[in-house]
């Protein structure tokens, strides 16, 4: 979720909400009530789009509407006619309400579509985490996160990549089957959030 400076995000995950607010506004109540829509900025035409302000209020943390909204419509033609901008504000909007089934229709039409995009890259990482969470750190989510690496080796997500790599291999196939990519993952991210975890693995 991008926060602008100034900005608080909060989340509750009992509830699934989320919640953008400026900083020094009252702190959110433990159900946090999703954020209104955002006004858009000029009113649209006849023939605009329905998707036209998704990315403003995925900005602005309206994921349910934008789900809501994707799901009311004829979602097939949304993916065959959205700009990849939009397209990656629906995938965000779907990951972070855990909808599963829908972020990953979203992010393959990413990649299919976009392929020279940086959202398509990023896409791989997503997809990959997706993949864990549906099924678990099996091969398929291991090969999204190798899929990744190669297409953005010093992207966004690198370390994150890497270090769930590491992990999947570890639970899948064993520590020792994993204790040269955790070297790997301390080689080119030795104070990186799963740094001590690789060695720990390493010291097995």
């Amino acid at each position: 979720v991008t926060v602008a400076a100034g900005q608080r995000l909060a989340t509750n995950a009992r509830t699934r909400t989320t919640q953008i607010a400026q900083e020094g506004a009252p702190a959110p109540a433990e159900d946090p009530a999703p954020l209104p829509t955002a006004p858009p900025r000029s009113k649209p035409t006849a023939a605009a789009p329905r998707w036209a302000t998704w990315s403003e209020r995925v900005r602005a943390g309206d994921f349910t509407g934008v789900v809501s909204e994707a799901e009311r419509g004829p979602l097939a033609a949304t993916l065959v006619r959205a700009d990849e901008e939009t397209l990656t504000a629906l995938a965000d909007a779907a990951r972070y309400t855990r909808h599963e089934s829908l972020a990953t229709r979203a992010l393959e039409t990413l990649r299919r579509r976009f392929p020279r995009g940086a959202s398509a890259r990023d896409a791989a990482f997503h997809l990959g985490r997706l993949e864990e969470a549906r099924h678990g750190p099996g091969a398929r989510a291991i090969a999204w996160y190798d899929r990744y690496l190669r297409e953005a080796p010093d992207g966004t997500f690198a370390a994150q990549a890497l270090a769930r790599k590491v992990d999947a291999v570890a639970r899948t196939a064993g520590p020792a089957q994993a204790r040269a990519l955790a070297e790997e993952y301390l080689a080119r991210f030795p104070d990186g959030a799963f740094a001590a975890t690789a060695r720990a693995l390493i010291a097995r």
